[in-house]
């Protein structure tokens, strides 16, 4: 005869590691690029400040100049540009960005995009801007394999593009 015995624990264990509570990360505690590199280096007393004071209005801009290749636009030569700036002194005011990347190649190809996120004082509304002018002659030689460059003609390809939305925040989160 058997006598039932009492179940015996089973110890579970989470494989996942804890959550960790965390705080918003500070503005005054980010690193760059520069700092990783002087800890990569190991350059002992070169603790870099942030003396960056956010303030409404007040334009930050970066830009990098670029160069590239491919068989459409042969040689291209370009300029990525950011700007960023804050449309209130609010604590919880987003930030706002215009982007553009204007392009000139050996074909003498023109491409000047900008796009921007505008947010109003308060985050009542954010205005998204897609706006394009594309110039971009190029040669074609029709569909198939058995066309020669003698075949070839160019189009004289523009573009002009408008693409404007604008939403507004009905709830937190929700626009």
């Amino acid at each position: 005869m058997v006598l039932a015995q009492d179940p015996v624990p089973i110890k579970i264990e989470d494989t996942v590691a804890p959550k960790v509570q965390t705080q918003p990360i500070s503005v005054k505690n980010q690193l760059d690029l520069i700092d990783i590199a002087l800890a990569i280096l190991k350059k002992k007393g070169t603790v870099r400040k942030d003396t960056v004071v956010r303030r409404n209005g007040k334009l930050y801009i970066s830009a990098l100049p670029a160069f590239g290749y491919t068989l459409i636009t042969g040689l291209a030569g370009t300029i990525a540009a950011n700007g960023a700036f804050y449309t209130s002194d609010e604590e919880n005011a987003n930030v706002c960005s215009i982007l553009t990347e204007p392009a000139y190649t050996q074909y003498k190809q023109i491409l000047l995009p900008v796009q921007a996120n505008i947010w109003t004082p308060g985050n009542r509304y954010n205005i998204q801007t897609d706006w394009g002018y594309k110039k971009f002659p190029q040669d074609t030689y029709g569909l198939g394999g058995h066309t020669s460059l003698s075949d070839g003609y160019l189009i004289d390809y523009s573009h002009l593009r408008f693409y404007q939305t604008v939403f507004k925040t009905i709830a937190p989160d929700l626009f």
